[in-house]
């Protein structure tokens, strides 16, 4: 009866052709694992502003037209606020202190950049 027996070297040969297989499908694992995260955060990311748009719909918040902002000047006031949203002056006042989004205190006034109010209003 014969045998076929590998000799040494070829069986390191197959060893580090193993060895770079392994390494290789390691690096594909990592990178899946990485990219599975990446959507696990977009997905998220979906909810919560999903969630915020939905409240904003309940709150009876209107849909956002920057052509209606446009008269309106770079900083707004709470009046301006107000307006845009037809809340009342108290209802205003406590939108800019809910730290929903970034007001500019000047003295005993608040402002905040129409920018930031329109980011706000698309739910960003």
């Amino acid at each position: 009866m014969r045998h076929n027996f590998l000799i040494d070297k070829q069986i390191s040969e197959i060893e580090e052709r193993l060895k770079s297989m392994q390494k290789l499908m390691m690096i594909d694992v990592d990178t899946l694992i990485k990219e599975v995260r990446a959507y696990r955060e977009l997905l998220k990311e979906h909810e919560y502003e999903k969630e915020k748009a939905e409240l904003r719909k309940g709150l009876g918040l209107p849909e956002v037209d920057e052509d209606v902002l446009k008269d309106y000047p770079d900083i707004l006031t709470p009046k301006d606020i107000q307006k845009i949203l037809g809340v009342s002056k108290n209802q205003a006042y406590e939108l800019m202190h809910s730290g929903q989004f970034q007001v500019i205190k000047i003295g005993q006034r608040y402002r905040i950049l129409k920018s930031v109010f329109v980011e706000w209003l698309k739910g960003k």
